[in-house]
C-alpha cells in the first residue's frame, strides 16, 4: 500500500508530538473503536496483529502485538501495544528485555489478570522463549525457556495461562513432532513436559494452545497426512483426557492450526484451503459441529478462532477484496450469527480479521495491512457488544397478572421448581387490589400445561378452614404438584394447624388436614405435618407424607402410637406406617417414634424410626428402612451396628449411635447419614451406601477424610446427594494447613471407585470467568440424582460487585473414572452484569432453592427441585430494572 508523502510527514510529526492519537474522552462512541499503536520509529511494514494468537481481550485489558515491529531499530524485535479495554485508551507499549534483531516478541500473548505471557518463538537463534509481563507498569518479571533444548523448536509459538499454570508450544521439537512446556506462574519452575504419544509422526503438536479451567487443549495441525488433531488433557492429574478429529475434517485441513476455548467449548481453526475452516467441539458434552458461514469462504477461512461466553469469532482475512471479515456464530448451537466487516471502509483491504479475540460481548480484531500510519503499520478495532439471547426463556415475572384469582398480581418469587415436562412451580406474594395490601401468599404452578399457571391455593381462601401461609410446594412428577399450607379455625393451634393439598390432572383435593382423620392404619386424626414429598417416577403420582396424630381415647390414639408416614399414589391408592405397629426386623420389634422426615425417588421409600421391644435396647432403638410402594420395607441399618470402611471392612468399636438423613440412589441403593457412638468427635460423622440386593455396604464419605485441592480434612457435611447407580456428590468443610475461611468449602465427587475427585473449592479459580476472579462462597447446590446434572450458585471473590456472582453447571456422569475427571467439573453457565437481547436489562442476581433440602442435608428426597430428571432447569433471575422471572432452561 501507499500513503503520500504528505501523510508521512504528518505522522512523523504526531509521533514526534506523542499526540498521535486523540485520548478516549466523555461523548466518545465506545461501540466502535479503532486502535493504533503509539511507535517511535515511523511504523511502516511493522503489520500490528499480524499472528493469528497477537492479540488477547480481557475485562480490563486489549493488547496487541506486532512481531515485525523495529521500534528501537533492530529489525523484527517486536513489541505490545495495551489499551484500556473498558474504554479503547492507549496505555503503554512493551518492549522485549534487550534490543535484539528478530526477537519476533509478540509471536503469540495470552493474558490473565494483570499478566501477559508473550511468546518470541525465533529468539536465540529459533530457540525461543517466553516472557511473562506485569501490563500495570511494562515490565518484563520472568523469562521462560525450554529445559534440555538442544536445537531450534520454536518454543513460544504458541502460549496460554490458566490458573497458575503457564503453557508452551514448542512444535518444532523432536524434527517436527512437538511438545509443550508447562511452568507455575507464581514462581516460573518448570512442571512438565508433554510430548505426542507416538513418536515420529511430525504432527507439529503445539502448534497452538488453550486453557479453560482444568482442561488444557494442544492442537497438532500435521497429524495424519495433515489432517490434524487436538489433544485434551486435565492439568490437575496430567492425563489425557482424549485426542480428537472432527469426523468432517479430511487431509489437508490442518485441524488445531488455531484454538481457542471457553465453557469447554472449543473452537478449532485449520489452515488456509481446508475443506471446513473451522469446527466446533465440547469434549465435556461431546457436541461437535462445522462452523460454516454464508456462502462460499475464502481459503483463509478459519484463520483465526475466538469464544467467549455464547459468541464464537472466526477469522477470514481475504473476504471481500481482502476487506477482511469475520463471522460470528452461537457457542450453544453453532448457528451463524452476522458477518462483522471492518467498520467505515469495508472494501479497504486491511486483513481485518488476521486475529481475533472475545471476551464477554466485545470482539477485538487485527487489521495488519491497515496503512493509516503508515504502509502496513496495522490497526485492531475493539467493536462492542455483539448481545445475544440467554438460553433460558421466562416462565413468569413479578408483575404478571397471577392466575385464578382476580385483582392480583405475582409478587416476590420464593423458590421454583421443575419437573420432567419442563412444567414449573413455585410460592410467591401477590400484589393488587385482592392481595389483602400485598401480605397474601399464593402457590402458582403450570401443573395443567407447560405455559398456563393456576394458582390453586391462596392465603385468606376456605379450605375448610381459612388458610394463612402457603407453601412449601413440590413438583416432581408430570402434572402434579403437592404442597403445603397453615390454616386458622376453632382447635387449630401450631403446629396442629396444616393441611397438604394437591392438583394432579386438572383435579385439586385436600390430601391431609390437621384435625381431619388420618389415612393411617388404625385411623385417627392427623396433628401436624411437617414433611410431604413427591416421587419422580414418571407418570407415577407418588407423595408420601410425615404426620403426628391427635392424642384421644375414641380413636385410639395415645403418645405411643401417634407417629406415621402415609404413601399415596394420587387419584389410586394409599399405604402407610405406624408407631405401634410390628417392624419387619429385628423379630418382635415395632416401630417407634418416626423421625420428621421422610425420602422417596424414583421407587424408593426410606426412612427412620425409633424401635422398642423384641429385646430392643437403649443400644439398638433406631433404624433405618427402605421399600418401593405397598411392599413391606427392608431394614437397612440399625443403631448398634458396626459401621464399615470404603472397602466394606468392619471397623471395631465403631457402632451407629444415631440416624441423621436418608435418600436413595437410581439403582435403588440407600443411601443413610450416621454419627458414630465411642468416636472421636473428628469422625463421627459419615454417609454409607447399601446396595439395592443388601449384599454390599460402603462408606462413602467421613469427617476427617482428605479431599479438596489445597487439601484439608472433612470437618462438616452441609448436603449430599446420590447421583447415578452408586456416585455421591457432597458439600463439605474441611480443615487443614493452607486452609482459610477463604478456601474451606469443597464440592467433592465420590466416584464409582468410592476416589473422591474435588469438583469446586472456595478460592480457587471461577471456570470461565477470566483468571482473576475466585471462587468466594458457595451459595447453593442444586443436584438431580437420576442424570447427574448438577448447579452451583457461587459468590465471587476478586470481581466486581457489578459481576460478582455466577451460576455453574457440570454433570457428574460424564467420562470415565481414570482419565476424565475434568469432564466432571463444573462450566459457567450464567454472571451477573450480563446483558441479552431477550431479557429486560442487565442480570443483577440469580436464585437457586434455599429450603428443598432437610436439615440432614440429604438431597433427592422428594422436595421440589430445580432440576428435573430430564434436565430442564429452572431459576429466579433479576435483573438491574428491578425485573425478577422464573426463568427455564436446561441444565446443560
Amino acid at each position: 500500500m501507499t500513503t503520500s508523502r504528505f501523510v508521512h510527514t504528518r505522522l512523523l510529526v504526531a509521533l514526534a508530538l506523542g499526540a498521535f492519537l486523540p485520548s478516549a474522552a466523555s461523548g466518545t462512541d465506545l461501540s466502535s473503536q479503532k486502535l493504533f499503536g503509539r511507535w517511535v520509529a515511523y511504523p511502516a511494514n511493522f503489520f500490528l496483529g499480524l499472528t493469528r494468537g497477537s492479540l488477547a481481550l480481557t475485562e480490563k485489558w486489549a493488547v496487541v502485538a506486532s512481531n515485525q515491529a523495529s521500534d528501537r531499530g533492530p529489525s523484527s524485535e517486536g513489541a505490545l501495544q495495551v489499551f484500556d479495554a473498558r474504554t479503547g485508551a492507549w496505555v503503554r507499549r512493551i518492549y522485549p528485555p534487550l534490543p535484539n534483531g528478530n526477537y519476533q516478541f509478540g509471536y503469540a500473548v495470552a493474558v490473565s489478570g494483570d499478566l501477559a505471557l508473550v511468546g518470541a518463538p525465533i529468539v536465540n537463534s529459533s530457540f525461543g522463549a517466553a516472557y511473562l509481563v506485569d501490563l500495570q507498569i511494562g515490565r518484563v518479571l520472568r523469562t521462560l525457556t525450554g529445559p534440555g533444548i538442544g536445537s531450534p523448536v520454536g518454543f513460544a509459538y504458541s502460549v496460554a495461562i490458566g490458573g497458575d499454570t503457564l503453557a508452551v508450544g514448542a512444535p518444532l521439537e523432536a524434527t517436527g513432532d512437538g511438545a509443550i512446556y508447562l511452568f507455575r506462574r507464581s514462581s516460573g519452575a518448570f512442571l512438565a513436559k508433554f510430548s505426542p504419544p507416538v513418536a515420529g509422526t511430525a504432527e507439529a503438536y503445539g502448534q497452538s494452545l488453550a486453557i479453560d479451567g482444568t482442561i488444557l487443549a494442544v492442537g497438532a495441525s500435521k497429524a495424519n497426512a495433515n489432517r490434524g488433531a487436538v489433544y485434551f488433557y486435565d492439568t490437575v492429574s496430567g492425563l489425557l483426557i482424549e485426542r480428537y478429529q472432527p469426523l468432517a475434517s479430511a487431509a489437508g485441513d490442518r485441524v488445531g492450526e488455531t484454538l481457542a476455548m471457553h465453557r469447554g467449548y472449543t473452537v478449532l481453526g485449520t489452515a488456509p484451503g481446508g475443506s471446513a475452516g473451522a469446527f466446533l467441539y465440547n469434549p465435556v458434552t461431546g457436541f461437535g459441529a462445522a462452523l460454516t458461514p454464508p456462502g462460499v469462504p475464502t481459503n483463509t477461512y478459519g484463520d483465526s478462532v475466538a469464544v467467549h461466553g455464547s459468541l464464537i469469532a472466526v477469522g477470514e482475512p481475504r473476504f471481500g477484496l481482502a476487506g477482511g471479515a469475520v463471522h460470528l456464530f452461537r457457542t450453544e448451537t453453532g448457528v451463524h450469527l452476522e458477518t462483522v466487516r471492518p467498520p467505515l471502509n469495508p472494501e479497504s483491504p486491511v486483513e481485518f480479521g488476521t486475529a481475533v479475540a472475545l471476551h464477554q460481548n466485545n470482539l477485538l480484531a487485527s487489521a495488519p495491512a491497515d496503512d493509516i500510519q503508515a504502509p502496513d503499520s496495522g490497526a485492531a478495532f475493539l467493536l462492542r457488544p455483539f448481545t445475544q439471547p440467554m438460553l433460558a426463556t421466562k416462565a413468569i415475572a413479578q408483575g404478571d397478572a397471577a392466575p385464578t384469582f382476580p385483582d392480583v398480581s405475582v409478587g416476590r418469587i420464593g423458590d421454583a421448581f421443575i419437573n420432567s415436562e419442563g412444567e414449573t412451580a413455585f410460592v410467591t406474594s401477590l400484589s393488587g387490589g385482592g392481595s389483602n395490601l400485598g401480605r397474601d401468599l399464593g402457590a402458582v404452578s403450570e401443573v395443567t400445561g407447560r405455559g398456563t399457571f393456576t394458582m390453586p391455593v391462596k392465603s385468606r381462601q376456605s379450605l375448610g378452614a381459612r388458610v394463612v401461609t402457603v407453601g412449601p410446594v413440590t413438583m416432581n412428577d408430570s402434572d402434579t404438584v403437592v404442597g403445603l399450607a397453615t390454616v386458622s379455625g376453632p382447635g387449630l393451634v401450631a403446629p396442629a394447624n396444616q393441611l397438604i393439598w394437591y392438583q394432579a390432572s386438572g383435579s385439586f383435593a385436600i390430601l391431609a388436614a390437621s384435625g381431619q382423620g388420618s389415612l393411617l392404619p388404625g385411623g385417627g386424626k392427623s396433628a401436624a405435618l411437617p414433611e410431604c414429598v413427591t416421587s419422580n417416577q414418571f407418570g407415577q403420582r407418588y407423595c408420601g407424607f410425615m404426620l403426628t396424630l391427635k392424642p384421644e381415647a375414641a380413636t385410639g390414639t395415645t403418645l405411643n402410637n401417634d407417629s406415621g408416614l402415609v404413601f399415596v399414589k394420587l387419584l389410586s391408592s394409599f399405604d402407610g406406617v405406624r408407631e405401634g405397629l410390628a417392624a419387619p426386623a429385628p423379630v418382635g420389634a415395632e416401630y417407634g417414634q418416626f423421625a420428621p422426615r421422610i425420602s422417596w425417588f424414583y421407587d424408593r421409600i426410606v426412612f427412620s424410626t425409633a424401635l422398642r421391644n423384641g429385646g430392643v435396647t437403649a443400644a439398638t432403638n433406631a433404624a433405618v428402612f427402605a421399600g418401593p410402594y405397598l411392599a413391606a420395607p427392608t431394614l437397612i441399618a440399625q443403631k448398634g451396628d458396626l459401621a464399615v470402611d470404603a472397602t466394606g471392612g468392619v471397623l471395631p468399636g465403631e457402632a451407629y449411635s444415631t440416624f441423621v438423613g436418608e435418600t436413595s440412589f437410581r439403582s435403588g441403593a440407600t443411601c443413610y447419614r450416621a454419627l458414630l457412638g465411642a468416636v472421636p468427635v473428628s469422625r463421627n460423622d459419615g454417609i454409607w451406601r447399601l446396595s439395592s440386593d443388601g449384599a454390599t455396604r460402603r462408606r462413602l464419605i467421613r469427617k476427617g477424610d482428605l479431599v479438596g485441592n489445597p487439601a484439608g480434612l472433612v470437618t462438616r457435611i452441609h448436603g449430599f446427594w446420590p447421583v447415578g447407580s452408586d456416585q455421591l456428590l457432597a458439600w463439605v468443610t474441611v480443615a487443614g494447613p493452607g486452609i482459610t475461611a477463604s478456601n474451606d468449602q469443597v464440592l467433592v465427587l465420590i466416584q464409582s471407585d468410592l476416589v473422591p475427585t474435588s469438583l469446586m473449592q472456595e478460592g480457587s479459580v471461577a471456570p470461565g470467568c477470566g483468571e482473576t476472579a475466585r471462587i468466594g462462597t458457595i451459595l447453593r447446590v442444586e443436584v438431580d440424582g437420576w442424570t447427574g446434572a448438577y448447579a452451583v450458585l457461587a459468590s465471587l471473590s476478586n470481581a466486581s460487585p457489578t459481576n460478582n456472582l455466577a451460576l455453574f453447571t457440570g454433570n457428574t456422569g460424564r467420562g470415565n473414572l481414570t482419565n476424565q475427571q475434568a469432564l466432571r467439573r463444573p462450566q459457567l453457565r450464567l454472571r451477573k452484569g450480563q446483558l441479552f437481547t431477550n431479557q429486560p436489562g442487565a442480570l443483577r442476581s440469580i436464585s437457586l432453592p434455599a429450603a428443598n433440602r432437610p436439615a440432614s442435608g440429604a438431597g433427592g428426597t422428594g422436595r421440589g427441585r430445580a432440576i428435573s430428571w430430564d434436565g430442564d432447569l429452572t431459576f429466579v433471575a433479576e435483573f438491574d430494572n428491578g425485573v425478577r422471572q422464573v426463568m427455564r432452561g436446561t441444565a446443560d
